[in-house]
């Protein structure tokens, strides 16, 4: 059985960024992964990812018309330094400071609204629940 961890990151305050707490949050009680929830991505997950064999990452998206699904390569460097991470970054990171890394994935869940205020439009309402039963297919296809 393969380990996974689901992170769900986003601003649950921004309405639709929340989108990839609203998923990941699905697979809380499931027992073929552990999940957690961030607003951005930091250096100290790595250390997390030693325990997995698999890690995805779950964020909203603006600007696609589908769910996005991509296999995360390794690189040294971040896109941007900033307050922000990279989940591909994070990953090298990982090898880097501990000799091993997950395979890592990234889900993009396509939203519109990243207004103040909380809830989910409709098409982020939509994407979501296709996002889950996209994830629901892909754990049973790795454990």
């Amino acid at each position: 059985m393969s380990r996974v961890l689901l992170i769900g990151i986003g601003n649950t305050l921004r309405r639709d960024d929340g989108a990839g707490h609203a998923v990941v949050s699905a697979f809380a009680d499931h027992s073929r992964c552990r999940i957690s929830l961030v607003h951005q991505l930091v250096p100290e997950l790595v250390d997390e990812f030693v325990h997995y064999d698999r890690v995805g990452f779950v964020d909203a998206a603006v600007g696609l018309d589908e769910i996005g699904w991509e296999e995360l390569t390794e690189v040294d460097r971040p896109a941007a330094f900033g307050h922000v991470g990279d989940a591909r970054w994070l990953v090298g990171l990982c090898r880097r400071l501990h000799g091993i890394s997950p395979r890592a994935f990234l889900l993009k869940v396509p939203v519109r609204d990243l207004n103040h205020g909380e809830g989910f439009g409709v098409i982020a309402t939509r994407n979501i629940a296709l996002a889950i039963q996209r994830l629901e297919i892909w754990l049973e296809a790795v454990s």
